[in-house]
């Protein structure tokens, strides 16, 4: 298993794309896997650790998330990408609860501007990495 930094299409999981019905991939912004990312996922006041798998400009899927969550619960997140703390509010899209990894994905909600330009350089500087290899 690679270590390295992946990039695939916005959440793609193991690199294979998701096709709607017209099997046209639906997903709009590209997505990274970090080595390590983690970040505190702030759920009704309470803090949980927890590991970012992969992340666009969009969104992001987590793993580690506590259970209980559902489609469309507001959350926040704080993360340091790179030198940069980023904290931004959430939707949850999707809930893939299991005992040993409960693991969701997240919509990013009204993203101010400077944080925007923060995940962008992130997920560019990880994608440019990649381009150089």
């Amino acid at each position: 298993m690679s270590t390295e930094n992946e990039i695939a299409p916005d959440g793609a999981l193991a690199g294979s794309f998701f096709l709607n019905t017209a099997g046209v991939e639906r997903r709009r912004y590209l997505r990274v896997r970090p080595d390590v990312l983690s970040a505190i996922l702030i759920v009704n006041g309470e803090r949980y650790v927890v590991a970012i798998r992969d992340i666009s400009t969009g969104g992001a899927r987590i793993a580690n998330a506590p259970l209980g969550l559902e489609v469309d619960d507001r959350i926040e997140i704080v993360a340091r990408l790179e030198d940069e703390m980023v904290e931004v509010g959430c939707r949850v899209a999707r809930v893939e609860e299991n005992l040993i990894c409960p693991t969701i994905g997240v919509e990013f909600l009204a993203v101010d501007k400077a944080d925007t330009e923060k995940l962008l350089s992130f997920v560019s500087s990880i994608g440019m990495e990649l381009v150089k290899r």
